[in-house]
């Protein structure tokens, strides 16, 4: 595997096409009058085995075979999140002051399912909801006023809290061997802080003075070793646990030696690390999507 200073995407995990079979393809406009329609294009989900899938508009599709399942049509409303685990698909769908979750198997059945776990004070406000760490999901949910993190029993789907806090809600968290990373913003100061909290020992850091700090907002994932990676106007930065950059490359750097970059294009903000450290990212031309690795 490359390390962080010669990083390059020169492995392709996996590619689904366009179509039906594969990636059901959603057109958008653009403003480039060569290209009157893009194409939405995928999220990437980790399941519990840190395996990778592609999420879009409903539909979950395993990377390693192309195999995909019609999460909407199974449960006959628009869900907000998934997450595959070894017993099938938690999902998540938000209403404004409340989320539900259940788990279907592999067939698409409701195995369990748990209509109104909890309530917010006032009306949700961040989509994220579901994360894998370790074997375990958990659900995360919060507004304005602050945000919970439980762990759900994937046998009963029983939620059980593990860190509150009356402050804002991140619009995107991340939790690696049990310590949830994510960046906020002191209006006082005007400016921006990486933090982690350990659930194990309950311990919170800070790290307030970060070179990087005004680049938090482009923030795409956080670092099994406790950083992040930051993605903007064409460059993939990697920050470590104190705030510092480690290495700066061209997003164009990232593509497969073989690739020319006029026929393909890289999706640098879809990037996902797994918890060996590895970034995964999309790629795509007019065939389909592709997963790479650095």
């Amino acid at each position: 595997m490359p390390t962080l200073e010669t990083a390059q995407a020169t492995s392709i995990l996996g590619f689904i096409p366009w179509g039906e079979d594969g990636l059901k393809p959603i057109d958008i406009p653009t403003s480039l009058p060569n290209q009157p329609l893009g194409r939405m294009t995928p999220e990437i989900i980790l399941d519990t085995q840190q395996q990778p899938w592609f999420w879009l508009d409903g539909r979950i599709i395993k990377v390693a075979d192309g195999r995909y399942w019609d999460i909407n049509q199974a449960i006959k409303t628009s869900a907000t999140a998934v997450m595959p685990t070894t017993q099938g698909f938690v999902v998540a769908v938000a209403s404004p002051g409340t989320v539900s979750i259940q788990l279907l198997d592999l067939e698409a059945k409701v195995v369990w399912q748990h209509e109104r776990p909890f309530e917010l004070p006032n009306e949700l406000d961040q989509r994220q909801l579901l994360l894998q760490d370790n074997g375990r999901v958990w659900l995360y949910a919060g507004n304005r006023s602050g945000w919970q993190l439980w762990e759900i029993n994937l046998q009963t789907g029983e939620l059980s809290p593990q860190f509150a806090q009356e402050a804002p809600a991140p619009s995107q968290i991340w939790l690696y061997n049990g310590v949830v990373l994510w960046w906020t913003y002191q209006a006082s100061s005007q400016t921006r802080q990486w933090q982690r909290h350990d659930l194990a020992k309950q311990t919170t850091s800070t790290i307030e003075q970060s070179p990087l700090n005004r680049w938090f907002s482009n923030i795409k994932s956080a670092t099994p070793a406790g950083g992040a990676l930051l993605v903007s106007n064409n460059e993939v930065i990697w920050m470590d646990a104190a705030g510092q950059e480690q290495t700066r490359l061209a997003s164009n750097d990232l593509l497969p030696p073989s690739w020319e970059a006029e026929k393909y294009s890289l999706i640098p903000s879809r990037a996902v690390i797994n918890a060996q450290g590895a970034v995964l990212w999309l790629g795509f031309d007019q065939r389909g999507v592709y997963l790479l690795q650095s």
